[in-house]
């Protein structure tokens, strides 16, 4: 960010909060389990009518301050993939 100032701020989306929850189950540290259970419901309660996620936020920078990109399959796929392992962490640890 141009500053500073917006790094850090601004809503969640469901790529971030996946790739979150991926990088905590893939630790298989049983400390994290609230945690992981926590992006597995942030996730759960935004699925859309189709199933699938919304992301209106880019979430790729492209080139800093002049590109930003959206991946169009991010919300799609990372939070599927971070569900199945979730659904591993979660069945090992709970």
């Amino acid at each position: 960010y141009k500053g500073g100032k917006m790094a850090g701020v601004g809503e969640s989306t469901p790529s971030q909060t996946a790739w979150a929850t991926m990088a905590l189950a893939l630790s298989d540290n049983p400390a994290y389990v609230d945690q992981v259970k926590e992006g597995v419901q942030y996730l759960l309660d935004r699925v859309n009518d189709e199933g699938s996620w919304t992301e209106k936020n880019f979430t790729g920078t492209g080139f800093p301050h002049f590109v930003m990109l959206r991946y169009h399959f991010y919300p799609r796929y990372f939070p599927i993939l971070a569900l199945r392992y979730a659904d591993v962490y979660l069945s090992k640890h709970m």
